[in-house]
């Protein structure tokens, strides 16, 4: 039975009890909506505050970390930075005196450039616990091609000092300069090489990403 089939059954005095009911009805249901909306509100921004205190935290965390590589990095970077500096002195000398080696293959630059050699690779296994693995074994190679180097020029110069027949040693001569070329172009490109490779390695701690 709908509300107007129960109007008229109950006449005048109907009427305004059906008004009472329909607007109980329309309050209650206002009221629950109302209380349900708030309820929705309020646990929407509950979420929200929550999800926000977790980023907060994650960002606060992530930060401290962030600050933290940073200064190991930066206090590494000030350690390292002798060391690398001291090793790039010893194989720019090194260097220099095989590139005059190579030029004017004398005693006296053998000399030099040996002492220089034993320099170089002394200092290599010196800073060798403090380097990185690759840094070492980039070093190696470079003190490798150094050292093929001053064996050949040894063997050219006891090859042009000595007295034997003079087509051997010509021959001999040009097999020795051939060698000892591919090893001066090694060694320069090695150091080539690992100047680009420990510039990044050094200057990589200190750049902060831009925010």
């Amino acid at each position: 039975m709908t509300i107007g089939e129960i109007v008229a059954q109950l006449g005048g005095s109907g009427v305004i009890t059906a008004a009472l009911l329909i607007g109980a009805v329309k309050f209650i249901r206002d009221r629950a909506g109302n209380f349900v909306e708030a309820h929705i509100v309020e646990k929407i921004k509950k979420d929200h505050a929550q999800a926000l205190e977790k980023l907060k935290a994650e960002l606060a965390r992530s930060t401290e970390l962030y600050k933290g590589n940073v200064t190991k990095n930066i206090e590494s970077f000030k350690f390292e930075l002798p060391k690398y500096g001291e090793l790039w002195n010893s194989l720019c000398e090194l260097q220099a005196s095989g590139d005059t080696l190579w030029a004017d293959a004398t005693i006296s630059h053998l000399v030099s450039f040996q002492a220089h050699l034993r320099s170089a690779e002394t200092l290599v296994r010196k800073h060798s616990y403090y380097l990185p693995e690759h840094h070492f074994n980039q070093l190696q190679e470079i003190i490798e091609a150094f050292q093929s180097f001053n064996v050949g020029k040894e063997e050219l110069i006891r090859l042009r000092d000595a007295q034997i027949d003079p087509l051997t040693s010509v021959q001999e001569a040009i097999n020795l300069v051939q060698q000892n070329g591919a090893s001066w172009q090694r060694y320069t490109r090695l150091l080539g090489e690992m100047r680009r490779e420990v510039r990044s390695y050094l200057h990589g701690p200190l750049e902060i990403p831009a925010s």
